[in-house]
């Protein structure tokens, strides 16, 4: 892939988020709280890895590994609630910091990467799309969360309809772009973006 292809890719990828920080967030929220979401969703990551490489095994055909997967991903939302719940006052800041570093672990290392390479191809294009519908999911999952937070020296309660949604956003994309026709392009993409609309205009009416 061409230095211009990764750069744009690049440019589109993260180019969002720093217009969005500006535009929304800049004012009310502490670096330090974007820092230390960060920091918290690398943790959860290297639980999610750990968790892939001891538990998936394709041993059952794609699909079963493909549900594996999803359920491994639940991991995510549950440590995005234990971190909402210690930074109340924070909100916004604590779910950009969660989705920025999701992008800059998952997408930013490959794209800068792939600089290298010669081919034009369309999965660096592809990350850079899903880093912008990351930041919809994450805002949306966000507001189904805040409300399952303890309250009043009670746990957190997991067995509430919003969790269950939650856990529907993260799992529904991965299983739904097995079933989609392989003639479609960037099918990750398709269904990691119908489900965060869909998620968001839900939430929203």
């Amino acid at each position: 892939m061409t230095f211009w292809h990764a750069a744009n890719c690049a440019a589109l990828a993260f180019v969002p988020y720093a217009a969005f920080y500006k535009a929304s967030i800049a004012d009310e929220t502490r670096m330090k709280t974007i820092v230390a979401a960060a920091g918290f969703a690398l943790l959860a990551l290297f639980a999610e890895t750990t968790l892939l490489a001891f538990l998936v095994t394709s041993s059952f055909g794609e699909i079963f590994t493909t549900v594996q997967r999803a359920l491994v991903s639940i991991v995510d939302p549950i440590a995005l609630l234990m971190v909402l719940s210690m930074s109340s006052s924070e909100l916004s800041g604590t779910t950009f910091g969660w989705a920025l570093a999701s992008t800059l672990l998952g997408r930013l290392f490959p794209i800068l990467g792939a600089m290298r390479d010669l081919d034009f191809t369309l999965t660096y294009l592809e990350m850079a799309i899903q880093s912008n519908i990351a930041l919809l999911e994450y805002w949306v999952i966000k507001d189904f969360l805040w409300p399952l937070r303890p309250r009043r020296g009670k746990s957190i309660n997991f067995l509430q309809g919003p969790f269950f949604f939650v856990c529907l956003i993260k799992v529904a994309p991965t299983v739904m772009a097995v079933f989609l026709p392989s003639a479609l392009p960037m099918p990750n993409v398709i269904a990691r973006g119908a489900v965060a609309l869909v998620a968001y205009l839900v939430k929203r009416s």
